[in-house]
């Protein structure tokens, strides 16, 4: 029988292992071509979301968005529920087929006290308020990751995460792949060791 040793060797913080947030952050699951099953597409004009199978960074598939010639958006997002005063990162992959002039964004909003969604969170990263503020992704022809830490509010509840485009896009190609949001650990530093 094989033996599995682990062994963590830690600088100033207890190592945790952290729960993703998301349902399918690899954007696997599909009900046809153009629906996702646990993100929700919100579309405008002639602008589509699609399953895409050859410009996927890992898995099987990733989300193509087909920007029209108006400039429509084609986002995607999900609702979590996440903690109270808690540090999060969340990260993805995007390309875009004109990266010079086309910029996706990202926008988190949350519920409170009966509101709807009408807390976003702001520049930064731990202020909320009524006001949207945009994460402009930086955008090439191969994949980029885009990472954000952000603080909850004082309240736990439902949280959105909204990933579009801005200005600058008509007619372009965009691709979204490997979508996560974990709470964080805080200084210091760790090192997992694994011996088989």
């Amino acid at each position: 029988m094989r033996k599995l040793l682990l062994v963590v060797l830690m600088l100033g913080v207890w190592a945790t292992l952290l729960a993703e947030e998301f349902t399918d952050g690899g954007l696997e699951a599909w009900t046809s071509g153009t629906n996702l099953t646990n993100w929700t597409e919100d579309v405008g004009g002639t602008s589509t979301v699609n399953q895409d199978s050859a410009d996927k960074r890992s898995g099987s598939y990733c989300a193509r968005s087909e920007i029209d010639t108006l400039g429509n958006y084609a986002a995607i997002y999900q609702e979590v529920t996440l903690d109270a005063n808690t540090e999060y990162e969340m990260s993805y992959y995007q390309k875009s087929t004109d990266a010079a002039a086309c910029e996706p964004y990202l926008y988190i909003r949350c519920r409170k006290a009966g509101d709807f969604y009408n807390f976003y969170l702001q520049a930064d990263t731990t202020t909320w308020g009524a006001g949207s503020s945009l994460f402009i992704a930086t955008l090439s022809a191969a994949y980029q990751q885009q990472v954000y830490t952000f603080t909850t509010t004082d309240s736990s509840g439902l949280y959105r995460f909204y990933i579009e485009r801005t200005g600058g896009c008509n007619g372009d190609t965009l691709y979204y792949d490997d979508l996560s949001v974990t709470e964080t650990v805080s200084g210091g530093s760790s090192r997992l060791i694994i011996i088989k």
